[in-house]
Formats: structure tokens, C-alpha cells, sequence
């Protein structure tokens, strides 16, 4: 069962080590959807190739201003990548680490697997005692989350343009009836306080 990661990028440097952070994963059934956000060009492309593993790896753009372009991109019957089962977001500026693809799929029962964040100065959020059925709060969510792809896809929840996209994104799939679990540990390494 494969899982398809969405990545938002303004082609930071540090895209090459989220990439790797894929790269790194134990479950190695994932590809990945990079969508670079107006700063696109070429070049972007032929130096991930020159570096990665591109059958995983497809492109795309978000031109014009267009919001949720890579979920778009995904659902126009146009995607360069097959669709996995779940759609995981990573943004460029953040890794995973390498048991993320491998709850995806211990967990694949689930419409939601959120996973703990961990910031550059040691906060995890949510916090490593909660249940895992624990619904987290604004303060708790960043964009550490896959999502079954047909929830997105066909009943077509998209991100709300705001500082707490993801917590509206993750409110709303939850609020709809969507079955999510928090795995045991911290996945998701955030660059940010």
C-alpha cells in the first residue's frame, strides 16, 4: 500500500533534506508530490533529479495564486504520480522521521493518523501523554497528519488560507465522522519554535 506525500515548497534549501527524510523511511511504499509555490522554474526539477530518485517523485505548480494546488493538482485526473491510499503533508522547511510511512500503513484503518511534532526547541506537540484518540487543539496541530485519499479527493475538504490551515483542515475531517488515531512517539520534526 503506498502513501503519497504532498510538499508545498518555495524551494528552500532545506527541501533537499525533507526529501531526504523520505528517502530515509524504513516502509519504503511512498511518492511524493512536490508543488512549488510561484517560485517555480525548470531548474527546480532537473536538481531534485540530479540528486533523487524521480519514478518516486512527480511536480507541479502553483501558479497563478491558486490555493491547494497540490490537492487540486491530485484530484484533475492529471496527477504525474499514482494516488496512495493516504495523502501525508510535509512541508519544505521539515523531516520525518523514519517510522512516519510505516504507521501509515500499521495504521491504514484510520481516515486520520496525526502525528506528534517535535520544534526546534524541544516542544512536542501534542503532548506525549494524551490517548491515542485525543483530539488536539489549535495550539497542537502543525501540519503533521495523513489523511485517507478519497476523504479528500472526492468529498473534496481543501485548506482554509489562514495561519491555522491545518487545525481548520483537521477540525473539519474530524467534525465529518473521520476515524483518526495518534501513534505512540514523535514523527515529525519540525524548523520552527
Amino acid at each position: 500500500m503506498i502513501s503519497t506525500f504532498l510538499i508545498p515548497s518555495i524551494n528552500r534549501p532545506s527541501l533537499d533534506a525533507a526529501i531526504k527524510s523520505l528517502h530515509a523511511q524504513n516502509n519504503s511504499n511512498w511518492n511524493a508530490l512536490i508543488v512549488f509555490d510561484g517560485f517555480y522554474c525548470s531548474h527546480h526539477e532537473e536538481k531534485i533529479a540530479s540528486v533523487h530518485c524521480i519514478p518516486k517523485i512527480g511536480f507541479g505548480n502553483r501558479a497563478g495564486g491558486v490555493r491547494n494546488c497540490g490537492l487540486s493538482v491530485l484530484s484533475s485526473g492529471n496527477s504525474p504520480i499514482p494516488i496512495g491510499r493516504h495523502i501525508a503533508f510535509l512541508d519544505d522547511d521539515d523531516q520525518i522521521g523514519p517510522y512516519y510511512n510505516a504507521l501509515i500503513e500499521e495504521h491504514s484503518d484510520y481516515d486520520i493518523i496525526i502525528f506528534r511534532m517535535i520544534s526546534l526547541n524541544g516542544t512536542v506537540r501534542p503532548k506525549l501523554d494524551c490517548t491515542p484518540s485525543y483530539i488536539p487543539r489549535q495550539t497542537e496541530c502543525g501540519i503533521s497528519f495523513a489523511v485517507r485519499s478519497e476523504l479528500l479527493l472526492e468529498k473534496q475538504f481543501r485548506f482554509t488560507p489562514s495561519y491555522n490551515e491545518d487545525f481548520i483542515l483537521l477540525n473539519a475531517l474530524i467534525e465529518s465522522g473521520a476515524s483518526h488515531i495518534i501513534p505512540d512517539g514523535c514523527h515529525y520534526l519540525s524548523s520552527h519554535d
